[in-house]
């Protein structure tokens, strides 16, 4: 509505007072107060009518314009990071939590460079890229297992052997010389051949000093048996006494106090026999021995109902006398998929296998050698769809120092992180000379890198990591 002059206004007022005297009591209030108050409500009612409907701000324009825009980039950034996935040329990672680490930093470090075929030259310096790396960027999954590092102490090389200082490692206490890489370490793996032996040179250490060890830690304890090992190769009578000794031992722990989390059984498949034994062991003996075992040691001793039991394996790094060297992956799958079949007649099983590829073994550092990061990562996610846990041994077998092997150890850790193997064990061993003992984890002299020592910079960084 709109009024084109008070004139206009004035006599319409007018006409609504002498209207509105005939329906109101508007005789009491005097006329000229009246005539005011009417004018003064048609204004009112009349500027509420004439008023345009709201219009946005232009703050308000420009907050609507930031959030469509905002909206376009988050699509945009969804459907580049569904495209990014697809194009990972890394390692196979399981989804579970996820999480993006930049490893190069670290692993730059511990670079070296590959060998030629029979001579191997220096670890300064990087070694020379064999493949084009998909990213910098690796996606590495949490572990929630409490599985994820392995420790084993070193035999020095001999069977049954061990460092002076071994006995040392089962202290307890604050006084305990490794106790930074003990709180890092989830599972201790012991060889039965060195207990035993370690046993016999010293009566009462399982009870005074392995037992108190485990009671006061949350270290896990593995045991590594050889006894499945060139079973068949011997004689009826011997293959019985090999696993009755067995069962009398690991008995004997448990009756000590000691809970037995795994038993690895070690090479079985791999280990060919010496010239002396004049034995024939192909693969279906081999295969034929680990049930044995199994079925024996799990059918006599009821304790181990909850004890996982696994494998540790080298035919994809030296392949065996019955097939040639070098295997390949596709001929270690078809070997474990004939295990696992035959484990699987017998209601048997094994909750992981151990793949021993040293240092030495993948060709990233060694042209020489035929199996890569790239073989081991193939046959860990076989085993992983197997349902069966992967994992590595971090070893060098030909270094010839405490320091080239700690420097291999390292190397070999970060390069599978950064890669985004999908191992979940990482196993520290040594069946070697070096390193030539255990303690301390915080050596004095620069030329000695203890186990322990080299134990705490790797689980270190894989704990960071995963």
């Amino acid at each position: 509505m709109q009024y084109q002059s008070m004139k206009h206004m004035n006599m319409l007022s007018n006409y609504v007072f002498s209207f509105s005297r005939r329906l109101f009591v508007v005789d009491r209030i005097p006329t000229k107060i009246a005539k005011h108050l009417i004018l003064f409500f048609m204004l009112f009612s009349g500027s509420l009518l004439a008023r345009p409907a709201p219009q946005a701000s232009s703050t308000a324009k420009n907050a609507n314009s930031n959030v469509k825009k905002k909206n376009k980039k988050n699509k945009k950034n969804k459907s580049s990071k569904k495209k990014t996935k697809k194009k990972f040329l890394g390692f196979h990672v399981p989804k579970d939590s996820p999480q993006w680490v930049d490893q190069d930093t670290e692993a730059a470090k511990f670079e070296g460079t590959v060998s030629t075929q029979n001579q191997e030259v220096g670890l300064e310096g990087p070694i020379p890229p064999t493949h084009k790396r998909a990213s910098t960027r690796t996606k590495v999954i949490k572990d929630r297992s409490g599985e994820l590092v392995w420790y084993e102490p070193s035999n020095l090389g001999n069977a049954g052997g061990y460092s002076q200082d071994f006995g040392d490692l089962f202290t307890v206490g604050p006084n305990s010389p490794w106790s930074a890489s003990k709180e890092l370490t989830d599972v201790l793996m012991l060889r039965v051949s060195t207990l035993r032996a370690y046993e016999n040179a010293n009566p009462g250490f399982i009870a005074s000093r392995l037992v108190p060890f485990f009671n006061a830690n949350r270290v896990k304890l593995a045991l590594d048996s050889t006894a499945a090992t060139w079973l068949s190769c011997k004689s009826r009578t011997d293959q019985n006494s090999t696993l009755n000794d067995e069962l009398v031992f690991i008995r004997s722990l448990i009756a000590a106090g000691l809970k037995i989390d795994f038993i690895s059984l070690q090479s079985t498949l791999s280990k060919n026999p010496t010239e002396e034994m004049k034995c024939e062991y192909p693969l279906n003996k081999r295969i034929r021995d680990i049930a044995r075992y199994l079925k024996t040691i799990q059918s006599n001793i009821p304790q181990l109902a909850s004890t996982q039991f696994g494998l540790i394996d080298a035919s994809l790094a030296k392949g065996d006398a019955w097939v040639a060297r070098n295997l390949g992956v596709a001929n270690v799958q078809k070997l474990y998929d004939q295990l696992f079949r035959s484990l699987k007649k017998n209601r048997l099983k094994l909750s992981y296998l151990h793949l021993d590829h040293p240092w030495d073994s993948i060709s990233e550092f060694r042209k020489s050698e035929p199996s890569s990061f790239a073989d081991i990562a193939a046959l860990q996610e076989y085993l992983t769809k197997q349902k069966v846990k992967a994992g590595i041994i971090l070893t060098s077998t030909y270094s010839n120092s405490d320091k080239q092997f700690n420097t291999r150890i390292q190397q070999v850790v970060r390069t599978f992180v950064r890669k985004g193997a999908v191992g979940r064990h990482f196993v520290l061993a040594s069946w070697k000379a070096f390193p030539r003992s255990e303690l301390p984890e915080n050596p004095q002299e620069p030329a000695s890198k203890p186990l322990t020592s080299i134990l705490l910079e790797a689980a270190s960084f894989l704990k960071r990591s995963y």
